[in-house]
């Protein structure tokens, strides 16, 4: 076997030389040490037996890997031995701040001493660990670190601050763009395009200018809903959450129609006998007389804005939902809220009347029994479809707007949008799984796994948690943990597009292009215009030594997603291996214009670049 040339050194040197690399740094701890072999008793037992073999910066490295890879309880105990006055003051800081990241505070007052008075490359260390766990001293350590003469201890910080605070280290990314080395600045740049999702340059004028715009300041915790929106009509609240991206007219405009349709819905249900013929006549009034309908699946986002709602008459069930429960609360109709992960709806529940009201079928009720196969979820159990106030259905909207901004790369707008939601709903597993996915985007995988866990916790069969926590299990190394929640997604939607891809890419990954081939052929056939998916054959195919057919397929994943970076990284690929370097060079150049982190697309660029003679801009 082999191993595939995708690595930073395999791009220059090809297969035989990242098969050579990574044979001799084959992890030591997998070939050697006691804990490793087979009848261990105890793993927190074994550890302790081999820690004090090793030797300064070896324990702290084995501190690191217990953290991450054994169970937190085994983790939390040997830590917990680690802080003995008798260790080292190192392994005492690290052990304190891994305890931390656990949400054990033991090592606490240890760290609040220790942080100010480490060097500042161990300062910086630290800091990355403590920003998971809100520290009030990691971020102001991190801006003390931008200021060290060392650009060394600089660079890092930044990598710290890009990958655990947020938007909250947006003020220190832009003061770093002011920075007297270049590569510096360069990497400022590429955090600031990450955690924003914005491609303003190295300019620190234009970030401070758009600042407001992309990030207004460090968000705090979200207003307490009750206290946001106490007193507001429904529709008041859902026109008070798009002025953002309305024109005064538009909000006016919407205001106007509302008013007619709500005069309309007063005359239809005048003189209706109790809250289910009332409810009947608005029905038949809103999609019979006022023509309103359901948007066709896949509807872009403008599908849950009441402004664009009222304007086109159609909209998906979120977007209807929150008309009709804005007319029902006008009308004096008794209406409650069902929302789950991919669904939502409403219910009537008066004395002696209840009946669901979809949507998505001119609000017609259907029995909570019929909703696993309307929906396509035979995992979806009926008894969990419960109702509750308006608030789940903002938490709802807000979780679908905060998902359309996330899928456009607006990962602070995003953040903000389902931290809302989740203070409103803490149990809206869409909400969860979003913004595991925005997490991730920005390089927070650790709260990224927290969410998919408790995701999966409320929905075990979520699609979007399950690929979400398969997917940082790959990028922790736990390929094969990662396959199996890969191939119980597939499981759970096996006609799902998005669970063949992801499962065919975990088998290109660990090397069965028969496989992976074979499930990008299976998600072709369901949906032949799917860019993850044909991104999928044209990496097998350009494996397999079919690099113009790989071309052919790539080019055409560009065309249906034109800014996905990655899409376009593998095409650029594929051109270094026919050494077209111009066609290359294009690529990744436009691969960084979509995202501006990304290592892989800039070293390709590099190497295309020194290969076909070009100088660098």
């Amino acid at each position: 076997g082999s191993w595939e040339p995708d690595s930073r050194f395999g791009v220059v040197g090809g297969r035989i030389c990242a098969t050579a690399l990574n044979v001799m740094t084959l992890e030591v701890y997998y070939r050697y040490l006691p804990l490793y072999q087979q009848g261990a008793a105890s793993e927190e037992g074994l550890l302790a037996s081999v820690f004090d073999e090793l030797k300064g910066p070896a324990q702290l490295t084995a501190l690191g890997l217990m953290a991450r890879e054994y169970d937190p309880v085994s983790a939390a105990g040997f830590l917990k031995r680690c802080l003995e006055p008798a260790r080292p003051v190192a392994v005492r800081i690290e052990a304190a701040a891994r305890l931390m990241v656990l949400g054990d505070p033991a090592g606490l007052e240890l760290l609040t001493e220790a942080i100010d008075r480490l060097p500042p490359a161990q300062q910086v260390h630290l800091a990355s660990l403590l920003l998971e766990t809100g520290h009030p001293k990691a971020l102001p350590c991190l801006a003390r670190a931008l200021e060290d003469p060392n650009p060394v201890v600089r660079f890092s910080a930044l990598k710290a601050i890009e990958a655990g605070a947020g938007r909250h280290g947006i003020p220190l990314l832009i003061g770093a763009l002011e920075d007297e080395q270049p590569h510096v600045r360069t990497r400022a740049m590429e955090a600031l395009a990450k955690v924003t999702g914005e491609r303003l340059g190295q300019d620190p004028a234009a970030w401070r200018n758009g600042y407001a715009a992309v990030d207004p300041k460090p968000v705090p915790a979200p207003q307490p809903p009750q206290q946001a929106w106490e007193g507001m009509r429904m529709a008041d609240v859902l026109l008070a959450l798009e002025p953002a991206i309305r024109e005064p007219s538009e909000i006016r405009e919407a205001q106007a129609a509302y008013q007619v349709l709500r005069e309309g819905g007063l005359a239809a249900v005048k003189g209706a006998s109790g809250p289910a013929q009332a409810l009947e006549r608005l029905n038949r009034y809103l999609y019979e007389g006022a023509g309103f309908s359901a948007c066709a699946a896949g509807s872009g986002p403008e599908a849950i804005y009441l402004v664009d709602t009222l304007r086109i008459r159609k909209a998906n069930c979120v977007g209807l939902s929150g008309l009709v429960l804005a007319l029902a609360e006008d009308l004096g109709i008794p209406l409650k809220v069902v929302s789950i992960p991919s669904h939502c709806f409403l219910r009537l529940e008066a004395p002696g009347v209840r009946r669901n009201v979809e949507p998505t079928a001119q609000g017609q009720d259907i029995p909570d029994a019929d909703y696993p196969r309307l929906l396509g979820d035979e995992a979806l159990d009926p008894a969990s479809l419960r109702s509750g106030p308006r608030e789940a259905f903002l938490a709802a909207f807000l979780a679908s707007r905060g998902t359309a901004k996330g899928r456009g790369g607006q990962w602070a707008p995003a953040l903000s949008d389902l931290d809302l939601a989740l203070a409103l709903d803490p149990g809206c597993v869409a909400a969860l799984a979003s913004r595991g996915n925005c997490l991730k985007a920005v390089g927070r995988s650790t709260e990224a796994e927290r969410d998919y866990a408790r995701a999966l916790e409320l929905s075990p069969s979520w699609l979007p948690a399950l690929l979400g926590q398969a997917a940082c299990l790959a990028e922790r190394g736990r390929a094969d943990q990662a396959h199996v929640l890969y191939e119980r997604a597939v499981r759970i939607r096996p006609h799902s597009v998005q669970a063949l891809a992801a499962l065919g890419e975990s088998h290109r990954r660990r090397g069965d292009l028969a496989r992976a081939l074979a499930s990008a052929g299976d998600a072709l056939e369901l949906d032949a215009e799917d860019a993850s998916a044909l991104c999928l054959k044209g990496r097998v195919l350009y494996q397999q030594g079919d690099p113009a057919g790989a071309e052919r397929v790539l080019a055409r994943a560009v065309t249906l997603s034109p800014r996905d970076a990655a899409i376009r990284t593998q095409l650029g690929r594929v051109y270094c291996g026919t050494r077209a370097w111009d066609a290359a060079v294009a690529q990744l150049r436009e691969a960084l214009v979509c995202d501006g982190g990304s290592t892989e697309a800039r070293t390709l660029l590099d190497y295309a670049m020194e290969k076909g003679g070009m100088s660098r801009p």
